[in-house]
């Protein structure tokens, strides 16, 4: 089963993540955004920003909304 929303607090370890991936000229709102995703260990995350498709990383997979819809239509 997919889970689609949480909440998580926010934590210094979040910022400091988000300011690393600032650093990969990640917008600050984008970054938290994906900090958090992270650190909740979430499998995938959403996005049509181009700087954060862009961004590689084992930890996430980064997804259009196109992309997503796919591996969606593969989970039913």
């Amino acid at each position: 089963m997919l889970s689609m929303a949480m909440h998580i607090a926010l934590t210094d370890e979040i910022v400091s993540r988000a300011k690393e991936l600032e650093r990969f000229n990640i917008k600050s709102y984008d970054a938290l955004h994906l900090a958090c995703s992270i650190i909740a260990k979430c499998d995938y995350f959403i996005t049509t920003g181009k700087r954060v498709l862009n961004y590689i990383t084992e930890r996430i997979k980064i997804v259009n909304p196109i992309e997503f819809a796919e591996v969606w239509k593969k989970m039913e």
